[in-house]
């Protein structure tokens, strides 16, 4: 499980990325990404050396030290859902308790469901917790929920009036904690948002579900199936990348193979996705 776990020094930030859960196995890539010509699609899988029949979908959950904060990004599944956030945190001597802020970066369950345990207890009791405003407003509105699948109103109904009382809305693209930036990156939902880290000349961006494959960096308007708004999402990625690249910040997706961690580098008129 050690290899489920990767630190690294950004600064003054103590990282590290602890794979919550991993998917290993066949997943459709012409369904998934409906918008992809189809040859070009190949292409990039033959690229990237992408076998559809062995995909590597990993949880990577973020967490991040200072002298005075500890702090999460989203917290994945959960145990219930086989979710080894925890078991990772025990592993490396941090406890739950000790957690001063969590971050949801959007609603959706691989990201939130870690908030309670079982019985439905809050699992970061002393952490204050925040989200873009229009993405918790979006998850309280009940016309809202009525397309979505089960398992998605689930886990917000469940977790969610959990942090009710220690949600901090965030509603404009700011510092919000020290050298913590927020960036909205609507599209993948309504009002998910990505994160900057600063350290110096050093920059960290944890871009959520902004982009689930490394081909999409060079193919930015290729959305997901499930991406809420299509027509934004393309726009976040490109506001992403043009970040990621101008300040070679080191980049974190959410779903990339564990660690997840590379550079954006500009190619001409592209970009290029670098692992570190």
């Amino acid at each position: 499980m050690a290899s489920e776990r990767y630190d690294f020094q950004h600064g003054k930030f103590h990282c590290k990325i602890l794979s919550d859960r991993t998917y290993q196995g066949p997943m459709d890539m012409a369904k998934m990404f409906p918008t992809a010509p189809p040859d070009e699609l190949q292409e990039a899988l033959r690229a990237y050396k992408i076998d559809p029949s062995n995909i590597t979908f990993s949880y990577n959950c973020l967490f991040v030290a200072t002298e005075t904060q500890r702090i999460l990004v989203d917290v994945g599944i959960g145990r219930e859902q086989e979710g080894k956030l925890l078991s990772h945190l025990e592993a490396e001597k941090i406890s739950p308790e000790s957690i001063t802020h969590v971050i949801i970066t959007h609603g959706h369950a691989d990201h939130i469901g870690g908030l309670t345990d079982a019985q439905g207890n809050l699992v970061f009791k002393n952490a204050e917790y925040w989200i873009w405003h229009d993405e918790w407003r979006f998850w309280h509105d009940e016309k809202n929920l009525k397309d979505l699948p089960p398992h998605a109103v689930a886990a917000v109904k469940k977790n969610f009036p959990a942090i009710a009382e220690k949600i901090n809305l965030i509603n404009k693209e700011r510092e919000f904690l020290p050298d913590l930036s927020a960036i909205h990156v609507p599209g993948h939902t309504v009002g998910m948002m990505a994160l900057k880290f600063e350290s110096g000349e050093r920059k960290l961006l944890a871009v959520a579900d902004s982009f689930h494959r490394p081909f999409q960096i060079g193919h930015p308007t290729w959305n997901v199936s499930f991406d809420r708004i299509p027509e934004e999402a393309p726009k976040s990625r490109q506001k992403l990348l043009k970040l990621a690249a101008a300040e070679n910040a080191l980049v974190l997706p959410y779903h990339f193979p564990h660690p997840g961690l590379g550079r954006v580098k500009a190619q001409g008129d592209r970009w290029e996705w670098e692992p570190i």
